[in-house]
């Protein structure tokens, strides 16, 4: 078993196969044990596998390098005639769908946007590996669901 293993938001269904470190970078190379997934719409069982589809997807940093997890995931028929969806690919928890970093690289950049402005926040995340632009804070900032306040004061 590999160190890097227990430092890595990839859970048991997936197989670390390769890594390769260079003097700023590290790169782990996973794929998918599945032998069946849920479809996403229905949620039935498919063992059907249709082929798959790989993912870059950027981590938290590790003693000053940046991290990238090149995932390959199983795409799947949908067992049931009457669902819309015909072909999905199964979702990796710590990095949803059409995001290219982990949901916990999301919620360090958020916390600097939050507690700074956004072009201190972009150069100090150079500083910590997790190069973004000042652009991208923003983003996060807004999609940041706000909690619901109530008023303290009684409605008649």
């Amino acid at each position: 078993m590999n160190i890097f293993e227990h430092l890595l938001p990839i859970d048991s269904r997936f197989e670390l196969i390769g890594q390769d470190t260079t003097a700023t970078h590290m790169h782990f190379y996973f794929h998918s044990r599945s032998q069946s997934a849920c479809c996403t719409k229905c949620q039935e069982v498919s063992t059907r596998r249709h082929s798959s589809t790989k993912r870059k997807i950027r981590d938290l940093p590790i003693s000053g390098k940046e991290v990238y997890l090149h995932i390959r995931l199983n795409k799947w028929f949908c067992p049931t005639a009457t669902c819309s969806t015909t072909i999905f690919t199964k979702t990796i928890n710590a990095a949803p769908a059409y995001q290219r970093n982990t949901v916990r690289v999301n919620e360090c950049l958020r916390e600097l946007a939050f507690r700074s402005n956004c072009v201190q926040a972009a150069k100090l995340s150079k500083k910590l590996s997790l190069s973004v632009s000042h652009d991208t804070l923003p983003r996060l900032i807004y999609q940041t669901p706000m909690p619901e306040q109530t008023s303290p004061f009684p409605c008649d």
